[in-house]
């Protein structure tokens, strides 16, 4: 049976449908959590119907936060996507399904509020996007699409029955496979396509972190122990090696060129850690960097990127800027139509902002992102000015009549126009299809 290739990257139209899609589903998400705000501050208005209206206000918010997460479905780059962008070749994360699911590590609590602090296991290797791009394989279902966040491995979806075949493909391109150990019916399989497929100094076994649950040094370090006694069987069996016995955290095995385990139980390690996920990532980090220090002395850990991580924040700061806005125009006493003219003044620039996104996007030169930042600059200082004046009309309306503020509006329009000109006069000639 032919091996099957990993998908290729998408099409420009389907890439660009993709985009469309999570743009609107950006801009929806957007205008409900504004529409929610005001909802529920018409709700305190109204004594006799308050409760109607925050029971409203709170669906009406759930469905906006849905939408801004399916929004970022459409903007997770493909793993093809991201290969066809990055010539080296991939790290390749091989885990159960079981180790997707995050785990709490602490549980802060603040004043009347309790904050959890998440992670799953590939969260602490990150890092080893330095040496290629983290690649795994999705859990072959529908609902493992959802709400994929450009914050862990990038992602292959498969079909159920293809995932061995896929694997074995990923194995043979990989430059660096990560294996983490655990309870899978299809470890022993996994296991054997490793020993089969990756040379030694290419391959890293990870024992996934466990929360420790326990307040003291002692009480983690025997928890620790347990763990390690769990994993340290199959390890043996399936490795041939003799494991040593457990003195300190041990989350990651590598191997020199003759098969000899390198493992690194006193790697530097930061002495003091104000949480449980703190101490557990920072152990990881410094034992991943000295045991690739040994098998790869040429590895740089201190940089890399992940594609889609600065739009996503992007994308955040704006909806969490556009909510906090309106719930400080309904404290100063906003009314329901403050909200609507607020909205109607935000929504179009933004989307004509979006609209010059996805065409910078298209054409792929830099000097066409002018135009996009330029008019993003534009829309925020002019939503900016229109709430401060929502706020305070008076002190809105001398901003406005600022010199200063007028200078600055004008130099950011010229810039727009002169970019829309310069882009005009790049496609005179041109017709649709043309290279």
């Amino acid at each position: 049976m032919e091996t099957p290739l990993p998908s290729a990257p998408d099409s420009p139209v389907r890439r660009s449908r993709r985009r469309a899609a999570g743009v609107a589903c950006y801009l929806i998400g957007c205008v409900l959590s504004v529409v929610s705000v005001a909802v529920a501050f018409a709700a305190f208005d109204q004594p006799r119907h308050w409760l109607a209206g925050a029971i409203v206000a709170t669906v009406l918010l759930l469905i906006a936060v849905a939408v801004l997460v399916a929004a970022e479905h459409f903007f997770v780059p493909s793993v093809a996507d991201v290969l066809a962008h990055d010539a080296r070749p991939p790290v390749v994360y091989l885990r159960p399904f079981g180790e997707d699911e995050a785990l709490t590590y602490d549980v802060i609590s603040t004043g009347e509020t309790t904050t959890a602090i998440t992670a799953k296991a590939e969260d602490f290797l990150l890092a080893l996007n330095a040496i290629g791009p983290l690649v795994s394989i999705a859990e072959p279902n529908r609902w493992a699409r959802l709400g994929m966040h450009p914050h862990g491995a990038y992602r292959d979806f498969v079909g159920e029955g293809d995932w061995q075949a896929r694997v074995q493909t990923w194995l043979d391109q990989a430059g660096m496979v990560v294996l983490a150990m655990g309870d899978s019916p299809g470890i022993e399989w996994e296991i054997q396509q490793v020993r089969q497929r990756v040379g030694p100094q290419s391959l890293l076994l990870y024992l996934p972190p466990r929360p420790a649950d326990a307040f003291t040094r002692k009480g983690r370090h025997k928890k620790e122990q347990a763990i390690y006694e769990h994993f340290r069987a199959l390890v043996e069996k399936h490795f041939g090696l003799t494991m040593p016995p457990f003195t300190e955290s041990t989350y990651l095995i590598g191997f020199d060129a003759d098969g000899t385990p390198v493992m690194a139980p006193d790697a530097p390690r930061k002495r003091w850690a104000f949480t449980e996920h703190g101490r557990v990532a920072d152990a990881i980090r410094s034992q991943l960097g000295a045991v690739l220090a040994k098998v790869r002395p040429d590895t740089q850990l201190d940089t890399y990127q992940i594609a889609g991580r600065p739009g996503l924040w992007a994308r955040t700061i704006a909806a969490t800027t556009l909510i906090l806005t309106s719930i400080g125009i309904g404290l100063l006493g906003g009314s329901a139509g403050v909200f609507t003219h607020f909205a109607l003044q935000a929504l179009p620039g933004l989307m004509l902002t979006a609209g010059w996104v996805l065409l910078a996007r298209y054409f792929g030169k830099r000097w066409v992102w002018i135009v996009p930042i330029a008019l993003g600059i534009s829309v925020a200082l002019n939503i900016g000015v229109q709430a401060y004046a929502q706020i305070d009309p008076e002190a809105g309306y001398m901003l406005l009549r600022s010199p200063w503020y007028q200078l600055a509006g004008s130099l950011v329009h010229w810039i727009y126009v002169g970019a829309v000109l310069t882009l005009g006069v790049a496609l005179a000639g041109r017709r649709a299809g043309d290279g």
